[in-house]
């Protein structure tokens, strides 16, 4: 009586054992993460290019989201591009396309990610942490030099050809240099016109002369 007592117990004991081993097994094939870079409330001096997640199993690089919020201004989260390594996921940074509202900040900001990612075994897993570190600095573009006018050299005034009038001169001397050519050509056309009235008056008294002599 008391042996089958005893093997009942027993059989009841490891019945239990087996439920309890069992209902634990699904509990410990859940995949959590294990650390990231930069870890979860670190404060850094220097923006991060990349954001790493380790997890406790291998990770699917199916269907793996990280996202990153900067700031504590509202915002739609920038979705980083992933690479699968094992047990480990790195998301890159593109600097160039932080929120423009809050680039250049000197001081340390929150940097939220974000993740939905998926082990290798298919067990979805999702959750979020953030640490604190400046945005990357806005390169200015150098300003430009604006182009300088050189003031008009002095050159030396320009040498009048011959034939031309010197309009270089002075308004009363090129009065006086008009008045003098036009003294010029007057005498000149006062000569000619004598020498013309003489050759005439030649040419009259010589046919005049031969008339005489006819009669």
């Amino acid at each position: 009586m008391r042996l089958n007592l005893l093997l009942a117990c027993a059989a009841a004991s490891i019945m239990a054992g087996g439920l309890v081993a069992g209902s634990a097994a699904p509990a410990s094939a859940h995949t959590d993460l294990v650390s990231s870079t930069p870890a979860a409330d670190e404060t850094r001096s220097e923006p991060p290019r990349t954001v790493s997640l380790t997890f406790s199993d291998k990770m699917s690089s199916d269907f793996a989201t990280v996202a990153l919020s900067v700031g504590d201004q509202d915002q739609d989260p920038l979705t980083l591009s992933t690479t699968t390594e094992g047990q480990r996921i790195v998301a890159a940074v593109p600097a160039d396309e932080l929120p423009p509202a809050a680039r250049g900040t000197v001081e340390p900001v929150v940097w939220r990610i974000t993740y939905r990612v998926v082990s290798a075994d298919g067990h979805p897993v999702t959750g979020e942490f953030s640490f604190r570190a400046p945005l990357p600095a806005v390169e200015k573009p150098e300003p430009t030099a604006a182009p300088t006018t050189s003031a008009p050299s002095e050159s030396a005034a320009p040498v009048p050809q011959s034939g031309s009038p010197d309009l270089t001169s002075e308004p009363g001397q090129q009065g006086e240099n008009r008045g003098t050519q036009w003294w010029v050509a007057l005498l000149g056309v006062g000569l000619m016109t004598a020498i013309g009235a003489g050759i005439v008056a030649t040419l009259v008294g010589q046919r005049r002369r031969g008339r005489v002599r006819d009669d």
